[in-house]
């Protein structure tokens, strides 16, 4: 395969003049450039909807995201975790785990690489299918120069990478003539900025605790000598809201995350495959069979990804060693400053489990703050209890009951304690709440007293960094929102805000402003951290079953949830009759839902609010037992949990 440098390219790329032609691209810079290239019968290409839809590309570029469905995407998917939980096992069986983690017990390379996994298998379907249907005989990616895997974490892709350049070093697209043109991209800075420069609007949303926490801390008399010292390391709400508690009970305080995975050079595409002999011999034809009973892909595709799967593994667990050291040397810098505890939100993959396994050998306890409630509502978590955090503390602290009961079913848990102590209370309640609405309200410049709905989309495009299992696929997103953003929404009597997941996955991403028509009463909403705007609505609607719905309950704002079993999937029947009691429900897999969601919206302001009040006790049943977690304050509880466990130390 040919790299050829855009500023050294003056003359046609070498194409036969009778060959099919097929250029994939990943920008519409790259689009343009590409426009005149190769000869004889030539199609232009891009999996990413929102660059193949875009107003310079939708006649010259095809949207081969098209040619994978929804249930194929699950299906595909939910093999890629299958085949990483079987790689779990098998290195550890093989004493791959011992030899590169130093652990004899599951490595958790199944965190670490499902969205690597995931993406290949998904992506490779939608070329593959677009050079079979354009008898491709030659491939020109046009693509942009990011690094072959990030350079953090070799297990996964680098951000805005491509894949299809990754596949074609292994021989993926067979005995195509494959050419590749660096085109240089703008690519943003920062892919998931949601920043928000009001400091009335910050001080509103976090507890009161939190924010005398904060002052103390710039003060300094957080980690004043007093009693036993906590150490902290990756924050999370509920964690940021038990910390003054622990302040107030005496325990000194003080924040030193682990080190992340050793940092080695980013090897680049002309390195040709990892070097990893041993490795090689226990998984690759093991690995290379796995893929084949997919049925899914020819015999030299098989071959490809498997190969390609292999060096992120093999590049990954070479770093692991070198990480372990770190860690070791972090942990012993924890125990001579006297350290009762470390205290950290999820720590995954073989990082958490070195982590936890170092800790554990200095007797620091690890005591994990559960991140949200996506465990106890998501099918996906489920699916993954043998690789949860469960499996990488000696306590953990979970928001509900449901997430209690699915972490205590882990086969391979650590954990000796679990408790509920609840969602984080900035989650669950809306402080200040008039207050709140009227600086949200004025952000957004909606009229007074004009009714607002906030659809807040759980719905995300994949790119290199897919959730795997049934995580919407990229042309879904963009039929769905199309459809709710041209044909749903304008048939409601209210003003309409449309949030789109706060992330950019693809190098070139066009806006739905610039993709769809919008209706007169239909705004879009940029990069706002959801949980500032809340406050502005009088009706949310939304897709999630993950931690994003714990901040849509808070303040009893009337809500609607679409949910379908072909992706992001509710635990079970029980929870999604749980959710149709508690909240306006629709099932989006069935025939006329666009039409039952704008019935709902359009319903009798009064009847509306008639309906919504019944459904109170169920409601309130669902927030205890999944969405909210118990009554009283939940950073106070998991101090006290805090303090009984060290102080019995």
């Amino acid at each position: 395969m040919a790299d050829t440098n855009l500023s050294t390219l003056d003359k046609p790329l070498n194409t036969r003049t009778n060959s099919n032609t097929l250029v994939f691209v990943d920008s519409r810079a790259a689009a343009a450039r590409l426009a005149t290239a190769g000869s004889g019968k030539t199609r232009m290409v891009s999996d990413n909807p929102l660059l193949a839809n875009a107003p310079v590309c939708r006649e010259s570029v095809e949207d081969i995201s098209r040619f994978v469905t929804q249930d194929e995407a699950t299906r595909l998917g939910e093999a890629a975790v299958d085949i990483l939980l079987a790689l779990d096992r098998r290195l550890l069986e093989t004493g791959m785990a011992e030899r590169y983690g130093a652990v004899s017990r599951l490595l958790n390379v199944t965190m670490a690489m499902k969205t690597t996994v995931a993406t290949f298998l998904l992506r490779g379907l939608a070329m593959a299918r677009a050079c079979r249907e354009a008898r491709a005989d030659a491939v020109i990616l046009g693509v942009t120069d990011e690094p072959r895997w990030a350079d953090v974490i070799p297990f996964q892709l680098s951000f805005f990478g491509s894949p299809h350049r990754s596949l074609a070093l292994h021989g993926f697209f067979g005995k195509a003539g494959v050419e590749t043109v660096l085109v240089p991209t703008e690519l943003p800075e920062n892919f998931n900025d949601t920043a928000v420069d009001s400091l009335a609007l910050r001080l509103a949303v976090a507890t009161a605790p939190h924010v005398m926490f904060h002052l103390a801390s710039r003060l300094g008399l957080n980690a004043l000598p007093r009693g036993k010292t906590l150490i902290y390391g990756k924050r999370c709400e509920l964690l940021d809201e038990t910390l003054p508690w622990l302040m107030a009970r005496g325990f000194r305080l003080r924040q030193s995350p682990p080190p992340g995975y050793a940092v080695r050079e980013v090897a680049d595409y002309s390195a040709g495959p990892v070097s990893a002999p041993e490795l090689e011999k226990a998984v690759l034809d093991w690995m290379i069979g796995k893929i084949s009973d997919l049925e899914a892909f020819s015999a030299h595709q098989t071959r490809a990804l498997a190969r390609t799967i292999f060096d992120h593994l093999a590049a990954g667990l070479s770093i692991l060693p070198e990480t372990r050291r770190s860690v070791a040397g972090w942990a012993g810098e924890l125990e001579s400053r006297g350290a009762a505890a470390f205290l950290t939100s999820g720590i995954y993959g073989p990082l958490g489990v070195i982590v936890h396994d170092v800790l554990d050998g200095h007797d620091i306890p690890l005591i994990d703050f559960e991140h949200g409630v996506t465990t106890g509502i998501a099918k996906t978590s489920g699916r993954r209890l043998g690789v949860c955090e469960a499996t990488t503390s000696h306590i953990l602290l979970a928001c509900s009951d449901r997430s209690k009961g699915r972490f205590s079913k882990s086969p391979q848990r650590t954990a000796k304690r679990i408790e509920v102590v609840g969602n984080a209370d900035q989650a669950r309640h809306l402080n200040w709440r008039m207050f709140q609405r009227r600086l949200a309200r004025g952000r957004l410049r909606l009229v007074p007293g004009e009714r607002t709905v906030m659809h807040v989309s759980t719905l995300l495009y994949g790119g290199t960094a897919r959730a795997a299992d049934d995580a919407p696929w990229e042309h879904e997103v963009y039929a769905v929102d199309r459809t709710l953003i041209e044909k749903v929404y304008g048939e409601v009597s209210s003003t309409v805000l449309f949030k789109a997941y706060p992330v950019q996955r693809y190098p070139d991403e066009a806006s739905y402003e610039a993709l769809f028509s919008l209706p007169s009463n239909v705004r879009m909403i940029g990069f706002e951290d959801f949980r500032y705007i809340r406050a502005a609505a009088d009706v949310i609607v939304t897709q999630a079953n993950s931690s994003t719905i714990g901040w849509c309950i808070a303040g009893d704002t009337p809500l609607v949830h679409l949910h379908s079993r072909r992706m992001n999937s509710l635990a079970d029947e029980e929870l999604e009759e749980e959710f149709a009691a508690a909240f306006f429900s629709i099932d989006t897999d069935r025939a006329g839902w666009p039409e039952r969601l704008v019935e709902i919206l359009n319903r009798d302001r009064a009847a509306f609010a008639e309906e919504w009040a019944a459904k109170g006790p169920a409601r309130r049943a669902l927030l205890e037992s999944a969405l909210a977690g118990p009554a009283g304050t939940s950073g106070r509880r998991a101090a006290g949990i805090v303090a009984e466990e060290v102080r019995g130390l």
